[in-house]
């Protein structure tokens, strides 16, 4: 019995392995075969980030990720991370980060090594206060426990925060310190990470020969190992080095070489931005044939981009070339849409303010001298801003550039990192300072600015003037009046919102922004009334805010037979003595025009019918008293006749006003003309 029952478990026993046999070895199969292309991904991901994103993706379609050991997720999720946050696509690196945070205990190795993924993504995302407070603890954790490599890439993350705010000398400071840091971990590839972003520092703040030679020798390491996304970077620094030294020619030739990389990483965002570089230099040289191919080339890779300042830099090199050609129509349909979200933001750069140039350029070649006008006046506000920002970072800059230089020469062994600490604890006074020289700084290119303005305008103001005003007899014409109808309420600077915390910064910061808008609206209204005075044209009330308002219409009686008899040149003037007269009974306030041919208007703010009529008598009076003399001596009378239209509709429509005199003066004329009529609308 008992040897029964051992040939059944023995044959059940050899069943249950061959059943599982196939299992076990499929499983170990999937997992050297994942081990494998995780290998093969985590050895590409600074050569070709877009080609390890493939084979990430690859394996999870393959559902090769699906039941692997703990250590290898974990260092999928990490390569996976690292991929999309080179790629600069920061959520979904954000989100994998995450994923991976929950496989690993706290404070390991791997764990920071998320952390510091975290940080990057965050800051890609623009999330500063979270990434900025993550970077503090990441760097204490870091010298706690003595970790080299993970202080220096930590300092390299601020001293890019740093770079990206402005703050130059920071930024120095703390790529110094990661390059010790980096320096003593032994990982060469990290030090010359570090000295790419520090060359591109160099660049920005005009130090270019020493900048030269970093990025020189970090080109040669990243292409010696064929790191090829680390190589791109270091040939764009390059290039913007040579563009900078408006060396064009070896920076066409960096920027070629850069392209032929991002052919080879498969990186269309890349591909975008350096075309328009490439286009851009080619403009420059006057190669205009080379400047549409690239054009072309980026036109078909624009969806890829996000950055405003690129995507202003496509629109711009369009927009000029298509000005060049006279295709006014074609240029204001493209840019137009642009115009009013570029005008109302507060920060511009350089390339949408030179839309807003193109684009009152392009109204005033399809003669649209009035939109051409309002277009280039917002193009010179946001000129006087840019230009005042522009000149104060380039100040600091120089200044920059030689204090650093000056501490490096004074301190043959300077720790960089109590520089950083000490930089990043500079007082109040310091700031107030600053913000005080900057101001003075402000002023001074304001007042600069305003004598370039009147010195380069004065031909558009020639021409504007005329465009206004009747030649015959000096008066305005019917252009100015139509503006005056229209025009806009003045702008008075917003009121700025006072801080809750109350804090000695931010109230000066307040107090000195309040001043700057002040300045900014004087300004305004002191270079309208000097355009006026350029002008030559007296100060016209402004349109008043409410009724009553009078239009007087006014048509000389039976011109044509003083044409007819006396000649044109004599009923020229009569036409300017008219003028004359006109000016001389009307009030300070009142506006004379001549409406074309022998008709004149009179407007007469905040006046009522009875007022109005009065001073049309007097006028008809006076016409009719005053004496022309011909050539040979003859005297010559005329009278006139006059429609007078009130009003308390300040808003309404010119057109409309003007048609309504205009049948009160044909009453005039039938009644047996040199007669006033009037009546309210």
């Amino acid at each position: 019995m008992s040897k029964f029952y051992m040939q059944i478990a023995l044959a059940l026993a050899c069943s249950f392995a061959l059943a599982t046999t196939p299992a076990v070895a499929e499983n170990s199969e999937s997992k050297s075969k994942f081990l494998q292309s995780l290998e093969g991904i985590e050895s590409q991901i600074y050569s070709l980030p877009q080609s390890s994103l493939a084979q990430i993706e690859s394996l999870e379609e393959e559902s090769l990720v699906q039941n692997q050991p703990k250590e290898l997720l974990v260092r999928y999720w990490l390569a996976k991370a690292t991929v999309l946050e080179l790629l600069g696509r920061n959520e979904e690196s954000l989100a994998v980060t995450n994923k991976g945070l929950g496989l690993v205990a706290k404070q390991s190795n791997q764990y920071l090594q998320f952390k510091l993924l975290q940080v990057r993504a965050m800051m890609g995302k623009h999330d500063i206060e979270d990434a900025l407070s993550s970077i503090d603890s990441l760097l204490e954790t870091s010298r706690k426990e003595s970790n080299k490599q993970l202080e220096s890439e930590v300092l390299l993350l601020k001293g890019r925060y740093y770079n990206d705010q402005g703050d130059f000398k920071k930024s120095y400071a703390a790529l110094m310190s990661s390059m010790e840091a980096a320096e003593s971990s032994g990982v060469q590839g990290l030090v010359e990470r570090t000295a790419l972003e520090l060359g591109g520092v160099l660049v920005r703040i005009q130090g270019y020969e020493r900048s030269e030679v970093i990025l020189e020798q970090a080109y040669q390491y990243f292409k010696t190992r064929r790191m090829s996304f680390n190589e791109l970077l270091s040939v764009l620094t390059i290039a913007k080095l040579h563009k900078a030294q408006f060396q064009y020619e070896k920076a066409i030739d960096s920027y070629q070489t850069a392209l032929k990389l991002a052919q080879v990483i498969g990186d269309g965002r890349f591909r975008f931005r350096i075309n328009l570089e490439l286009a851009s230099l080619y403009r420059e040289t006057n190669d205009d044939k080379n400047m549409l191919r690239h054009l072309s080339l980026a036109e078909n890779l624009q969806y890829r981009e996000t950055s405003s300042a690129y995507l202003a830099t496509f629109k711009l090199l369009h927009a000029e070339y298509m000005l060049e050609r006279k295709q006014y129509q074609a240029l204001l349909e493209m840019i137009t849409p642009m115009l009013s979200d570029i005008i109302n933001q507060r920060y511009i750069q350089q390339q949408q303010m030179e839309l807003i140039k193109v684009a009152a350029m392009a109204y005033a070649g399809e003669n649209n001298f009035q939109q051409a006008y309002q277009t280039y006046g917002q193009y010179h506000e946001k000129f006087i801003q840019f230009s005042n920002q522009r000149e104060v970072e380039n100040l600091e800059l120089q200044k920059t550039l030689f204090e650093l230089e000056r501490l490096e020469y004074e301190n043959e062994n300077l720790n960089w990192n109590n520089v950083l600490q000490r930089l990043e604890l500079e007082n109040n006074q310091r700031t107030f300072f600053f913000l005080g020289e900057a101001l003075l700084v402000m002023l001074g290119i304001l007042l600069l600015m305003t004598l370039v303005f009147l010195a380069v305008n004065r031909s558009r103001l020639r021409m504007r003037r005329l465009a206004k005003t009747d030649t015959l007899t000096g008066l305005f014409n019917r252009r100015f009046l139509e503006e005056w109808f229209v025009q806009p309420k003045e702008r008075q600077p917003k009121p700025l919102t006072k801080p809750v915390s109350q804090s000695n910064k931010e109230m000066l910061i307040y107090y000195i922004s309040k001043q700057v808008l002040r300045l900014q609206h004087g300004f305004l209204t002191l270079n309208h009334w000097i355009e006026r005075k350029l002008d030559k044209q007296k100060l016209v009330a402004k349109k008043p805010d409410s009724g009553p308002i009078t239009l007087v219409m006014m048509d000389v009686d039976h011109f044509k037979q003083v044409n007819d008899t006396y000649g044109h040149a004599f009923g020229d003037t009569v036409l300017t003595g008219v003028a004359g007269v006109l000016e001389s009974t009307v009030r300070k306030n009142d506006i004379v025009a001549r409406f074309g041919g022998e008709e004149f208007v009179i407007v007469l703010p905040k006046t009522d019918l009875q007022e109005a009529t009065k001073l049309a008598e007097r006028m008809r009076l006076a016409l009719s008293q005053h004496t022309f003399t011909t050539d040979d001596d003859q005297p010559v009378s005329v009278t006139c006749s006059f429609g007078v239209i009130t009003t308390k509709d300040v808003d309404i429509a010119f057109d409309a006003l003007c048609n309504l005199a205009d049948k009160l003066l044909y009453d005039a004329k039938s009644s047996g003309r040199n007669a006033v009529k009037g009546q309210y609308s």
